[in-house]
Parts: structure tokens; C-alpha cells; sequence
């Protein structure tokens, strides 16, 4: 096993009940395998490359899932722009997008800066991508939860 793994953290977890965090931060997290990247434009996957790890501390069960300890060495904000769904243009989906790197993770982070006047509409932040060294990984026990970060 590797000792680095990135890592895809939803803007709503975070707005939920997140902690702050930023590059060179030791987190423990609750995370999953289970993430459909097919949201994602396919240029954005190119650009997002391999995540191994989903943080999830909303899950109906942990069964199945790991606890991940670790050091954040990098920090991505992924900003999507959408557009309506042609099988159900009452749903959204993502067209394209961009990644955008920072140094920590709050809630100010989140805002997307204010863009002279375009056609195309100002992204949405959807979520950062975490890249992680010096990575601990096991199997989610009860208990674990009493330490996450």
C-alpha cells in the first residue's frame, strides 16, 4: 500500500458539519471507495485524475467503510459550470469546469469570485480534492467516529 491518496470531499459535507482545515493539517476522516465519477464532464476527469477516497460522514452505515488518518499536502476546489439535463431539463448537470488550488478549506473559500459579464454563468463550488501523504488506513471499527477531525 501506497503512504498518499487523494481524496474527494463534497462542498456539502463540508457546509454541514466540516472542520477547517488547510495544507499541512493531520486529519482523520471517515471515507469510502463509493463515488460515481461520471458526474464529472469528462474533461474535468482528465483533469481530477484518480481519487481513491470519498470522505463521508453522512453514511447509513459504515459498513464497509475506512478510517483514514493523514497529512493534507494539497488542496483543489473543483468549480462546475451546469446546464440543463436534455433527458430531464428539470435536472441539472455539470458541462464543464475548472480546479483551482488553495491553501485551506472554510467556508470563505467556498464563495466564487465575481466574474465580468459573460454569457456562460458563474461556476458552482462543488468540492475540494485533497491530496494526502503519510496516510494511515483501516477498516472502519465503532469507536473510530470519537476521533475524526
Amino acid at each position: 500500500m501506497t503512504d498518499n491518496c487523494v481524496l474527494w470531499y463534497d462542498e456539502w459535507q463540508m457546509s454541514c458539519c466540516g472542520s477547517y482545515f488547510t495544507v499541512g493539517s493531520k486529519v482523520i476522516w471517515p471515507v469510502s471507495k463509493d463515488m460515481d465519477y461520471n458526474y464529472l464532464p469528462p474533461e474535468m476527469r482528465e483533469q481530477v485524475g484518480t481519487i481513491d477516497f470519498y470522505y463521508d460522514s453522512h453514511a447509513s452505515s459504515f459498513a464497509g467503510m475506512f478510517t483514514l488518518a493523514g497529512t493534507i499536502k494539497k488542496i483543489q476546489g473543483v468549480y462546475l459550470h451546469f446546464k440543463p439535463d436534455p433527458e430531464n431539463p428539470n435536472c441539472l448537470r455539470p458541462e464543464s469546469g475548472y480546479l483551482k488550488d488553495m491553501k485551506n478549506c472554510d467556508f470563505w473559500s467556498m464563495k466564487v469570485p465575481e466574474k465580468k459579464k459573460t454569457r456562460k454563468p458563474r461556476a458552482s463550488f462543488e468540492a475540494y480534492i485533497i491530496q494526502l501523504d503519510n496516510i494511515e488506513l483501516k477498516p472502519f471499527q465503532e469507536g473510530d467516529q470519537n476521533a475524526w477531525t
